[in-house]
C-alpha cells in the first residue's frame, strides 16, 4: 500500500508490490523558512488587492445616499473599518504569514506548512512536479 497525505489526512491506495510501504510514520515538521523579502511582496499584493474593500462604503453611499446624519455616521464608520482592515492586511498579516510559512524538500516530496489561524500542511510527491523556475 502507498500512503498519500495532505493536511494530516492519510489515505491508502493499492499500488504495485515494489512500491509498498510498511511504516506509517508521520513525517517531521518542515523547518526551512522562505526568504524574508516575501513579506514585502505580500504587503504590495495586499495593498493593491484589497483596494476593492473601499467599494463597500462607496456602494453604501451610492445606494442609500448621505442625506441624513445617520447615513453619514454609518458611512464614516464603514470607511474607518475598511481602512483599519486594509492597514492590518498590509502591516500585520504578511509578517504573521511569514512566521508560520515553512517548507522542506526531501528526496521523495515537498512539504509545505502555512496558515495564520488555520494551519495547512501539503505534501507534494516529487514525481508530480513537472517544472521548476529558478
Amino acid at each position: 500500500m502507498q500512503t498519500h497525505r495532505e493536511s494530516s489526512v492519510w489515505l491508502q491506495t493499492e499500488c504495485p508490490p515494489s512500491m509498498t510501504t510498511t511504516s506509517f510514520e508521520k513525517p517531521a515538521e518542515p523547518v526551512r523558512r522562505i526568504a524574508p523579502r516575501a513579506i514585502r511582496a505580500w504587503q504590495w499584493s495586499a495593498a493593491f488587492g484589497n483596494l476593492t474593500w473601499f467599494l463597500v462604503p462607496l456602494l453604501y453611499a451610492s445606494v442609500l445616499g448621505v442625506d441624513s446624519q445617520v447615513h453619514r455616521i454609518i458611512l464614516i464608520v464603514l470607511f474607518i473599518a475598511v481602512f483599519v482592515l486594509w492597514l492590518v492586511s498590509i502591516l500585520i498579516l504578511p509578517g504573521l504569514r511569514w512566521k508560520r510559512w515553512r517548507y522542506q524538500v526531501t528526496e521523495n516530496e515537498i512539504d509545505l506548512k502555512r496558515g495564520i489561524l488555520i494551519l495547512q500542511r501539503t505534501l507534494i510527491p516529487l514525481s508530480r512536479v513537472q517544472h521548476v523556475d529558478t
